[in-house]
């Protein structure tokens, strides 16, 4: 990847991090090998944390504005928020209104930003079989 590309990757990266974020709890489960279903809240949150340290970099290109910035750092606050009150669990996803808020307002910040309120794609080791 050239250089250049980075502030688009890191872009694109961020949105399918939101995007995991937005979903029901039902489609959540799907993102992630059923074998590690235990460690939901982990890997959905890793996901967008993961691309939320890279940030400045669509930031600095011109790719996210200011307004969004401020909703994208509030969305990292409601995950640290999560994190203190110790609800990374599959059960917590599943029935706390936190988790519900965190869905709501990913799915507001998607639309605020003009993304596609769907799934992330994530490459699964099926997807890799036939490369």
């Amino acid at each position: 990847m050239e250089e250049s590309e980075y502030p688009k990757y890191f872009y694109h990266k961020l949105i399918e991090g939101i995007r995991g974020l937005a979903m029901d709890y039902e489609i959540q489960l799907t993102l992630i090998p059923s074998e590690i279903h235990w460690a939901l809240a982990h890997e959905i949150t890793e996901e967008f944390d993961l691309y939320y340290i890279c940030r400045l970099t669509p930031i600095d290109a011109g790719l996210i504005s200011e307004d969004h910035q401020s909703k994208i750092d509030e969305l990292n606050r409601m995950l640290d928020e999560v994190e203190e009150k110790d609800l990374l669990t599959k059960e917590a996803m599943r029935d706390c209104d936190e988790w519900n808020e965190i869905r709501q307002f990913s799915r507001k910040l998607l639309e605020i930003m003009n993304e596609e309120i769907r799934p992330p794609y994530i490459r699964r080791k099926e997807d890799l079989e036939g490369e």
